[in-house]
């Protein structure tokens, strides 16, 4: 599951994921960094949060961190 990082650094990137999007316009079920929160910001997150600060960072750490889980065989969308 975790090809290059270690539980921690996982841990680590997902809760400055979340400190980042704690202001973001983003419902309530999809706060926490779980796999279908990350997927939901890559696809949603920029049409009320690209102009927030942060919103760079926060979404190269879901890109990140779900290249990471996903591995090579399957690339996650990235916003244009």
């Amino acid at each position: 599951m975790f090809n290059d990082f270690k539980i921690e650094d996982y841990l680590t990137k997902r809760y400055e994921w979340e400190e980042l999007t704690s202001n973001f316009n983003i419902p309530e079920e999809h706060r926490q960094g779980t796999v279908n929160s990350l997927e939901w910001f890559i696809k949603n997150g920029h049409k009320a949060n690209s102009l927030r600060n942060g919103f760079d960072k926060a979404m190269q750490i879901a890109n990140l961190i779900l290249g990471d889980i996903h591995g090579s065989s399957k690339e996650t969308t990235k916003r244009v």
